[in-house]
C-alpha cells in the first residue's frame, strides 16, 4: 500500500486552543505582526485531524466563542467535517430531488418548479457552512413583501410556505447526511395563512348540478353553443333528460368524495357496486402539459362508498366496458384533464344550476366532507373515506364542522344521563 500525504492524519495537537500569530508568547511582536489574519482557532475533529479556522483583529472573542462550539460538538458526537458542509446548496438539492421520484409526478414536479423559481436563485450557489438561519428569516419575508432579489412580486403566503418547505427539507437532507449540525430553516416565522371561504353543497345542489351538466350534454353540441345556452333554470330544470357521464362524474366527485385526479384514473376493475366500494389507488395528473398516471396524494389506497343513488347509473356506465377501461373518459377514450373539464362541463353546468360561482371542481371534494360531518359520520371515518394522512389535517380543513357533532354528541350525552340543562 503507497503512502501519500493525504493518507496521513495530521498530527493531533495538545488541547484546542486560540493563537495569536501576530504576538510571541514574551509579548513582542511577531515577523507577521499586522498582515492578515491574527487569531487562529485550533481543535481536533472525531476524525483524528486537526482543523482550523482564521479569525481578524480584535476578534478573539469570536474566535474563543467558535472554538468552544466545535469542542462541544466534538463532545456530543455531533460534530461535522467542513470539508462535507463546503457544498452548495444546490449540489444537495440534486440528491433531494432525484429522491423526489419515489413521490407522485405531479408532487415532484411541483417541488422541481418552486425549487427553481424560488429558491435556487438565492441559495443553490451557497456553501451549506454559509446558509444563516437570520438570513432565511430575511430571504422569507422578502418574498412575502416582495421586495426579495428573486421575485418581482409579492408571494401569497402558501407560495412563501411552499418556497421555505423546500429548503427546509433540502437543509434537512444536509443534517441527516451529516453535512450540518442543525437545520438554519428551523424556527423561521412564516407569513399565516389567510382563510379561504370553501364552497360546500347540499346533496340537492349537488344533484341539481349534475342534472344541468345532464341537460347540457343533451340539448348543447359544443363549448361556445354552451355559452350561449339560452334556457331559464326553470325551463332547463323542467326538461327530462337521460343522466349524462358528465352528469354521473360530477355526482361520483361530490358524493363519493375523489380529487379529481382520482376520478380521472377510476378504472372499472375498481368498481364494486355489488359492495357499493370504490378501490381509490390510481390517480392521473398532467405535468407539463403530459398525463401521468401514478398513485393518489399520499400514496395510499382507500375505498370509498358509493351512495345507493349512484349504483344503478355507474353500473350502466361500465356496462359495456373492460375491467382496464377508465370509467370516465373524453370523447377520444383518454382519460378526463382537469382543466378541459372545468371549462368545458363544470363551469357552464354551474352557471345554468345557478350555483355559487366561486365553486370550483374542488368543491364537491369540500362539500362531501361537509356531509359527512354534518351527518354525524364520524371524523376518522371521514379522514380515512377523504385520504388524508392524518386526522389534524381533517380538524384543520373543516373544524368549523366539527362544531354541529360535538353538539350532537352532547345532546346525545345528556339523554343518557339525564337533567334539563339547568345550573342546579
Amino acid at each position: 500500500m503507497s503512502i501519500t500525504p493525504e493518507s496521513i492524519p495530521t498530527k493531533r495537537v495538545t488541547g484546542a486552543r486560540v493563537e495569536d500569530r501576530w504576538t510571541r508568547r514574551d509579548g513582542t511582536p511577531s515577523a507577521r505582526h499586522g498582515q492578515g489574519m491574527r487569531y487562529l482557532a485550533r481543535y481536533v475533529g472525531t476524525d483524528g485531524r486537526e482543523h482550523t479556522k482564521s479569525f481578524r483583529d480584535k476578534a478573539k472573542k469570536q474566535a474563543e466563542a467558535w472554538l468552544r462550539d466545535q469542542s462541544a460538538a466534538v463532545t456530543r458526537g455531533e460534530w461535522v467535517d467542513p470539508s462535507k458542509s463546503a457544498v452548495t446548496v444546490g449540489a444537495v438539492a440534486e440528491t433531494w430531488l432525484a429522491g423526489n421520484k419515489a413521490k407522485t409526478a405531479a408532487t415532484a414536479a411541483s417541488y422541481s418548479n418552486v425549487w427553481t423559481k424560488h429558491v435556487k436563485p438565492r441559495w443553490g450557489h451557497v456553501p451549506l457552512a454559509q446558509v444563516d438561519h437570520d438570513e432565511i428569516v430575511v430571504w422569507v419575508g422578502g418574498l412575502t413583501d416582495g421586495t426579495a432579489e428573486t421575485t418581482d412580486r409579492k408571494l401569497s403566503a402558501s407560495s412563501v410556505r411552499h418556497a421555505h418547505a423546500v429548503l427546509h427539507q433540502i437543509l434537512g437532507l444536509a443534517v441527516r447526511s451529516k453535512r450540518l449540525r442543525s437545520n438554519p430553516a428551523s424556527d423561521v416565522p412564516l407569513p399565516a395563512m389567510t382563510p379561504t371561504d370553501k364552497v360546500f353543497l347540499d346533496p340537492a345542489e349537488i344533484d341539481r348540478l349534475g342534472r344541468a351538466a345532464d341537460y347540457l350534454t343533451a340539448t348543447v353540441r359544443s363549448r361556445i353553443a354552451a355559452g350561449k345556452a339560452s334556457a331559464t333554470p326553470a325551463e332547463w330544470s323542467a326538461v327530462e333528460v337521460p343522466m349524462s357521464p358528465n352528469g354521473l362524474a360530477l355526482r361520483v366527485l361530490g358524493l363519493c368524495g375523489l380529487r379529481f385526479g382520482e376520478l380521472s384514473g377510476l378504472r372499472v376493475s375498481r368498481v364494486d357496486l355489488d359492495r357499493r366500494r370504490l378501490v381509490i389507488d390510481t390517480a392521473v395528473s398532467e405535468v407539463s402539459g403530459r398525463v401521468v398516471v401514478g398513485a393518489p396524494k399520499n400514496r395510499k389506497s382507500r375505498e370509498v362508498p358509493v351512495p345507493a343513488a349512484l349504483v344503478a347509473p355507474l353500473r350502466a356506465q361500465i356496462a359495456d366496458r373492460e375491467p382496464g377501461d377508465y370509467v370516465f373518459t373524453t370523447a377520444t377514450g383518454g382519460p378526463l384533464r382537469r382543466g378541459n373539464f372545468s371549462k368545458r362541463v363544470f363551469a357552464p353546468a354551474r352557471d345554468l344550476a345557478e350555483i355559487d360561482g366561486d365553486a370550483t371542481l374542488h368543491s364537491l371534494r369540500h362539500s362531501f366532507a361537509s356531509i359527512c360531518l354534518t351527518s354525524g359520520v364520524p371524523p376518522k371515518q371521514v379522514q380515512e373515506w377523504m385520504g388524508h394522512h392524518s386526522l389534524t389535517l381533517t380538524a384543520d380543513t373543516y373544524g368549523h364542522l366539527f362544531a354541529s357533532e360535538t353538539d350532537r354528541a352532547m345532546s346525545l350525552l345528556d339523554r343518557a344521563i339525564g337533567g334539563n340543562g339547568g345550573d342546579e
